[in-house]
Formats: C-alpha cells, sequence, structure tokens
C-alpha cells in the first residue's frame, strides 16, 4: 500500500482512509487463512461464533452498535 517508489509515502499515516481500509481487509483475510475458518457473518466463523476483527493504525477504537448484541459474544 505505501509503494515509496510511485507514491514516495513510506508511512502508514500519510496513507488515505481508503488505503488504511485496505490494509485492514488484508488482516482479516490473512487472519482467517491463518486460522483456517470460514468467513461468517461478521469477519470469521470461530467454532461456529461469528467473529469479528477490529484493528486501527491510531491509538483509538470504534466499535460501532451494530456491530455487536447484548446476547453475543
Amino acid at each position: 500500500m505505501l509503494d515509496p517508489v510511485r507514491t514516495a509515502r513510506t508511512r502508514v499515516n500519510e496513507l488515505d482512509n481508503v488505503e488504511k481500509t485496505f490494509i485492514g481487509l488484508k488482516l482479516e483475510h490473512f487472519m482467517r487463512d491463518m486460522l483456517d475458518v470460514p468467513k461468517g457473518l461478521r469477519d470469521l466463523k470461530i467454532a461456529g461464533l461469528d467473529v469479528g476483527i477490529k484493528n486501527t493504525v491510531g491509538g483509538n477504537w470504534s466499535f460501532p452498535l451494530e456491530t455487536y448484541r447484548s446476547s453475543e459474544p
């Protein structure tokens, strides 16, 4: 994503939001492949439970209400 040869960007904070989102998607796919689990309703399914993968490039975390319910882990 940084592609310093073509963009001269060498730091994640120089990326736009779409590029940062793409990094998150790549991490999601990497984790699913590494754990050898299927895609679920959220990001992946482990032992029959839908699990969301969250990551950040800063110190902020935000979990929107629609990503979880009180009856689920």
